[in-house]
């Protein structure tokens, strides 16, 4: 987590948020997303949506 409460998953390359605070940034193999920590809900939405699209 840095200074702004910005926090990575799954990535160890150097991510920068300009101007951005209480973010979550996602890297898998597939996939990118990023959402202010506190529309973590919205995750299961996004998900429904990469799920459609890969049938």
């Amino acid at each position: 987590m840095d200074e702004n409460g910005n926090m990575v998953i799954g990535t160890d390359i150097f991510t920068a948020f300009g101007g951005m605070k209480n973010c979550i940034f996602v890297f898998t193999s597939d996939a990118v997303l990023i959402l202010q920590k506190e529309k973590y809900k919205d995750v299961k939405k996004v998900y429904a949506k990469w799920e459609n699209k890969n049938k």
